[in-house]
């Protein structure tokens, strides 16, 4: 029996998971924040989760070594991730092995986590996920619904430069490692168009909400 189904069948069937995606620089995590605190949606970062597996001795760190070696870790044992971000944007192959490794690891731990808190009222409110590479990692079945940020792939590269502090060629790269908000926009259930002011933004947050279930919390900040 899966976890997903674990879920079901433990009684919180009225449970609902939300995967939200984007690409770099769509906004995707503000508005994973404004749907987590102004909209009351539980919250979790699959980027987060990445991170966490890939400290040292922990699963995702553990398949890292036995897959290539040393090549990735520094001198007191923790990952280069400057050096693996490089050449994950650089090696289109590497980056197919990398995600074939880590996506599976990183879903069963999700839904771990979600499972461990079965018990706690924290469970009963609905969940969106954040994955970035939703459709890519083929997580579609796992969520009730899918929502995709959009924002035109200017805008994108332009916060991507500021944000991370890089040559445009470079933030070029790491746009094209990924499938296009175009593309993603098309496959998913709900479209969230970031490139406007953010009040623009937040309308069509507390719009969806509702048609999520879930009211504005009032008394909050943005």
């Amino acid at each position: 029996m899966t976890l997903r189904m674990k879920l079901f069948v433990s009684g919180l069937s009225r449970v609902k998971l939300f995967g939200l995606t984007g690409g770099i620089g769509s906004g995707k995590s503000r508005v994973a924040q404004f749907l987590k605190k102004r909209m009351g949606f539980g919250y979790i970062d699959s980027d987060e989760v990445c991170r966490e597996l890939l400290e040292p001795k922990n699963e995702g760190w553990v398949a890292l070594q036995n897959a290539f070696g040393d090549e990735f870790f520094n001198p007191d044992s923790s990952i280069n991730r400057t050096f693996l971000r490089k050449i994950l944007f650089d090696d289109e192959s590497f980056r197919v092995k990398l995600n074939t490794l880590l996506h599976p690891l990183a879903k069963d731990f999700i839904l771990r986590q979600l499972h461990e808190k079965t018990d706690s009222p924290e469970i009963r409110r609905d969940y969106i996920v954040e994955v970035p590479l939703l459709f890519e990692a083929k997580w579609d079945d796992m969520f009730d619904g899918i929502i995709t940020v959009y924002a035109e792939y200017s805008q994108c590269l332009e916060r991507l430069m500021v944000r991370d502090k890089i040559s445009p060629s470079d933030a070029q790269k790491a746009l094209a490692a990924q499938e296009s908000l175009e593309t993603k926009a098309l496959k998913a259930d709900h479209v969230i168009d970031n490139t406007g002011p953010w009040p623009e933004t937040c309308l069509q947050l507390i719009h969806l909400g509702r048609i999520l279930g879930h009211e504005l919390r009032k008394g909050l900040e943005t």
